[in-house]
This record gives structure tokens, sequence and C-alpha cells, in this order.
């Protein structure tokens, strides 16, 4: 089922890459991501590039209440910028998965179900799913299809704390990539270590 799962959305991750580069041509990409829940009971596509993210600034500053919290464009940039939802790419091409979907729904009917599986078939299955998510992402950045050191890949998820989303950020990144996004994510090296 788990090589089903990879060609299935590695096949879907291309095709969704190469329709957000035609349809956003000239725009810079800084995040190429696939999006899951906890439990991984979804896989999407999670893209951002910097015109997308200015775009979302602008209309979070156009209510009173942000340009008053944040105040300039670039304030709200930095601090929208890793936010996956914001992005006006996130989830644009969820259509695409439904094949990959299918898969994820057979896999988990293997074990008994996300809610009514052991505890050990829930976190196998859970760390097959991750693990075949960076897999496909690293196919993706090995492609040439990105700028490898000038976009972050990762494997995101809602309600993710930023130093989970750099550790996952680490197998798949160079180092020089990884050090920028710790940076952008304003991770210090106390934090750093505390993670490890």
């Amino acid at each position: 089922m788990l090589a089903a799962l990879y060609q299935e959305l590695l096949v879907t991750m291309q095709g969704v890459c190469r329709k957000s580069l035609q349809r956003h041509v000239g725009e810079d990409f800084y995040s190429v991501a696939l999006y899951t829940s906890g439990e991984h009971a979804y896989v999407l596509d999670s893209l951002a590039t910097l015109q997308g993210l200015e775009r979302c600034a602008r209309r979070y500053l156009a209510k009173p209440e942000w340009k008053e919290r944040w105040g300039t464009l670039e304030i709200a940039m930095r601090k929208l910028k890793w936010s996956p939802c914001d992005s006006p790419y996130h989830c644009e091409f969820d259509r695409e998965f439904k094949g990959v979907q299918n898969i994820l729904n057979a896999t988990w009917d293997q074990v008994g179900g996300i809610d009514d599986s052991s505890t050990e078939d829930y976190m196998d299955t859970c760390d097959a799913i991750k693990n075949t998510c960076v897999e496909v992402l690293r196919s993706i950045r090995d492609s040439g299809i990105f700028d490898v050191e000038r976009v972050v890949f990762n494997v995101l998820m809602g309600d993710e704390d930023d130093e989970s989303r750099l550790l996952n950020a680490e197998a798949l990144n160079s180092d020089r990539v990884v050090s920028w996004y710790r940076r952008e994510l304003e991770i210090d090296e106390v934090r750093l270590k505390a993670l490890r």
C-alpha cells in the first residue's frame, strides 16, 4: 500500500508543482510543502511565493485591527511568511489529491481505522505516511523544478510549532537552507539545542 501511496503522491505532486509554476509564472517560490493533519488523515499541497505573501499581507493590513497590530507591510509579511494556511496557494490544487486520499483511506482501513487501530499500528502508520511524504518531496527537490537554495521543502501540519517545522525541514534541505529557515523562524541557538 505504501508503494502505491508513494507513486500516486509523487505523480500528483509533480503535476501540482508544474501547474503552480505555470499559473504563477515569474513569482518567487520560497516554500514547497505537503500539508497534513496530526493523524495523517489527508495529504495536500501547500506552496508559497513572495508575491502571494505580499498580496496576503496587504489584505490583512486593509483591516484596522491588523494595521494597528503590525503597522507596516514588512512586519506583516514577516509575521505571515511561514504560516502555510495564509498563503493564497495553500491547497490550491486540493482536487488533484483524490487518488492520494483513496490510498490513504485504504491504508488506514488496513489497520482498523484512525480511531480504532492499536497504538502501535497508529504510530507505525503515521510514521510510514510521513516518511512517504518526505521521500516524495526529496524526489521533487532533486528533480530541479525549483531552486533548492531558495526554497524550503517541508512536511507541514496544522497547529504545529516552529520548532517541529524546523526539525521536519532538516530531513529535506541543505544545511544552508535550514540555517536560513531557522533565522526566519527566529529560533535561537538555545531553543535549537533544547530540541536535540
